[in-house]
């Protein structure tokens, strides 16, 4: 399995760009088995909406969330 640990702070706007992207990418890989962490690192935008969102979309796609 493939774990992809993103680092995460006031990313709101580019998340889903950047899920979009890997995702392409991973699924290209063939048999490739991978999970997505996104780890929220005390973003004051709405990071963790955006990262809770993509976790009901897709069980690869997992979070944390930290608080300064």
């Amino acid at each position: 399995m493939s774990l992809n640990v993103v680092p995460c702070y006031n990313e709101s706007l580019s998340l889903p760009i950047f899920y979009q992207a890997l995702s392409e990418v991973m699924n290209k890989l063939k048999d490739a088995d991978y999970e997505i962490i996104l780890i929220n690192d005390g973003s004051t935008d709405s990071t963790l909406s955006t990262q809770k969102e993509l976790a009901q979309k897709d069980q690869r796609v997992k979070y944390l969330s930290f608080s300064r």
